[in-house]
């Protein structure tokens, strides 16, 4: 089985990711989205200037988002579980399980918001194909 491009296996039969499988999964969850789809939104409405200045700003958004994410974990290396576990050792369980189910619900209404705009613009492209 090659561990680069499929899951590895234990002895007990349990299969556990890779870490460039989970980068991936990262990387695609939290930079896709936004710094890929922003720019060209506001590319139709501004132009290429008004695009590339919201890639810019999105961009350095998330990358301030990942310094804040590696000062975390340089400062307090024994939380290892994301967002929720921070706000908890920092303010509680009750504002880690809110940090928690507002991450997900956001998670969750940011991939149907995409999946709705992605299916608008599908059918914007073809009505104006079939008017031609």
């Amino acid at each position: 089985m090659n561990t680069e491009t499929e899951s590895e296996t234990t002895s007990t039969g349990t299969a556990k990711l890779t870490l460039p499988t989970l980068t991936g999964m990262v990387v695609g969850s939290m930079v896709g989205a936004g710094v890929f789809s922003l720019p060209a939104r506001f590319g139709v409405a501004t132009g290429i200037l008004g695009s590339l200045i919201a890639w810019a700003v999105a961009g350095t958004g998330m990358l301030m988002l990942a310094f804040v994410f590696q000062n975390l974990a340089i400062r307090k290396p024994d939380l290892d579980s994301g967002v929720f576990i921070y706000a908890k050792a920092g303010f509680g369980d009750f504002a880690g399980f809110n940090s928690a189910i507002g991450f997900w619900a956001s998670a969750i209404a940011g991939k149907h918001l995409l999946l709705g705009l992605h299916h608008r613009d599908h059918r914007f492209v073809l009505q104006r194909i079939r008017r031609r």
